[in-house]
């Protein structure tokens, strides 16, 4: 959840500061690629968070019944 917020909210900021800002050099890239890198955080959190909460819907067999 937290890694979801965090990645959520520099995402954002990257953004704002790529469109309002104007970069000299290289560094225009740099922002894109953190905006590129807190998309795939945000995705892994979330596909994380999914997993996880899938998993938890299903009875779990006991060792004995196996």
């Amino acid at each position: 959840m937290a890694g979801m917020a965090l990645s959520a909210l520099l995402g954002v900021t990257a953004m704002l500061a790529f469109v309002t800002v104007g970069w000299p050099g290289n560094w225009g890239s740099v922002v894109i690629g953190v905006f590129i890198a807190c998309i795939i955080g945000f995705m892994t959190c979330a596909s994380l968070a999914v997993f996880s909460a899938a998993r938890d819907t299903y009875p779990r067999r006991n060792s004995k019944e196996a």
